[in-house]
């Protein structure tokens, strides 16, 4: 939740913590009902948390960043992994390689987002369904013009 007040040094109260020495008991009783209705209701939070919340989720999803910037996605679109993660490490441009994502990182990363992993062609070339470069000269379209085998609809961006 966003804090948008700052009380000034010249208006703060050094001695509140003593002012409300005699409201402890009604603190007390607040707090107590409050882990109640939490027990009871769950957390509920207001819409200006759920919305800092999920504005912070999305500004920190660098892979989803990187699909809206340079993948497109649906069913009929595959592409190598190969392909896709050496396209992920130039767009990222780590400042210290060593401290980017493993091949393996990745792919558990884009799995998690709904994307399937299979195995494509007769030399078995590991791919993805579902995503593929914009400007990937297969267009990441599978070679027989369908569907690759392994389909997947929902895909978590």
């Amino acid at each position: 939740m966003p804090f948008s007040v700052t009380v000034p040094k010249a208006e703060r109260d050094l001695k509140l913590s003593d002012k409300l020495k005699s409201e402890w008991p009604g603190i007390l009783q607040w707090m107590i009902g409050g882990a109640i209705a939490w027990q009871t209701q769950g957390l509920n939070p207001p819409p200006i948390v759920t919305s800092a919340t999920d504005k912070y989720f999305l500004e920190e999803d660098v892979l989803g960043q990187w699909i809206l910037d340079r993948c497109v996605t649906g069913k009929k679109h595959w592409e190598p992994v190969d392909t896709l993660f050496h396209d992920w490490n130039q767009w990222n441009q780590w400042p210290d390689p060593a401290k980017g994502w493993s091949k393996k990182r990745f792919s558990q990363a884009l799995e998690a987002k709904g994307f399937l992993r299979d195995e494509k062609g007769h030399k078995k070339t590991k791919c993805f369904g579902g995503i593929a470069l914009k400007n990937a000269s297969s267009q990441g379209v599978h070679p027989s013009g369908g569907v690759p085998p392994t389909e997947t609809t929902d895909f978590n961006l």
